[in-house]
């Protein structure tokens, strides 16, 4: 993950006395609009220091010089500090947990992504998250090419999913899909591909 965030984004830390990297944030841009903060992380025998916020604030400098609107997932941990700095609650989102497997027979217009699907993929993608993240998305295809999945309706690619290994499990997304039971079916077959935990 360190090695694509990289690979794209722009990354800045602090050192400890000792040499050893204390805090870190990334920036990732998507297109010309906005991009993401990620990665905002302090070890535990150097937090309360003000090493996140201080981080955080260059990364939005750089991100105003770039005139970028910056977006980030906040953690309960890291929420105080990024409403210090104006950013607000806009969504939420929960982390779900498998640990058995689940059954599921398959529809017949899901598939393996393809590298024909592609420009499919990233037309629905930049749609449903507004901005292009195609070096993340062929990555995560290259990573896990079990969970690269699209469905194709009447020669239209309906919807997409793939996935990454986790600390403790396989992960499945990003998911797009055109409706409800695209997604629904993508989600079973991803998960049933994955296997537990997932």
């Amino acid at each position: 993950d360190w090695r694509l965030m990289l690979g794209f984004g722009r990354g800045w830390g602090i050192t400890a006395a000792d040499g050893h990297l204390a805090a870190s944030t990334i920036a990732l841009p998507y297109g010309a609009d906005f991009a993401w903060i990620a990665m905002v992380l302090v070890l535990p025998e150097h937090r309360r220091r003000g090493y996140a916020s201080h981080l955080l604030r260059v990364a939005l400098a750089e991100m105003a010089a770039q005139q970028r609107v910056a977006l980030l997932d906040a953690t309960p941990a890291g929420h105080d500090v990024y409403v210090q700095e104006g950013f607000r609650d806009f969504w939420g989102f929960k982390r779900f947990a498998l640990r058995s497997g689940i059954f599921f027979s398959g529809a017949r217009e899901i598939r393996q992504l393809d590298s024909k699907d592609w420009a499919a993929v990233l037309t629905l993608d930049a749609i449903g998250f507004g901005g292009s993240r195609e070096m993340v998305l062929r990555n995560l295809a290259a990573r896990q090419p079990g969970l690269a999945l699209v469905m194709e309706r009447g020669g239209d690619i309906a919807g997409f999913v793939l996935g990454r290994e986790g600390r403790e499990a396989l992960q499945v997304g990003p998911l797009v899909a055109r409706d409800e039971s695209a997604a629904q079916e993508l989600f079973a077959a991803a998960v049933a591909r994955a296997g537990a935990p997932v």
